[in-house]
């Protein structure tokens, strides 16, 4: 079990937000959204629930949706608090 992401996961994470934010529509931003639930494997604890507020938010703001700005908003925001649980 851990609790801390490694700043090579963080970053891996980020490019992986960015790349499914800009995503031209769903199907497209799938893939990227599958891969973050696999970059930090076996992490625990708020770090955990963090990350998966993350990919909630990052689906609900991937491909044509309307309100994208906000919705991509609440994504980075995520992503923000999840620098804190980076060793």
């Amino acid at each position: 079990m851990r609790y801390k992401l490694q700043e090579e996961e963080y970053e891996k994470i980020k490019e992986l937000v960015d790349y499914a934010l800009s995503a031209s529509n769903k199907a497209e931003a799938k893939r990227y959204i599958q891969q973050l639930n696999y970059v930090a494997l076996g992490l625990q604890g708020a770090a955990n629930n963090i990350l998966q507020e993350l990919i909630a938010s990052v689906n609900a703001a991937s491909g044509q949706v309307s309100d994208k700005e906000r919705k991509s908003y609440f994504a980075q925001m995520d992503l923000y608090k999840l620098k804190d649980f980076v060793e």
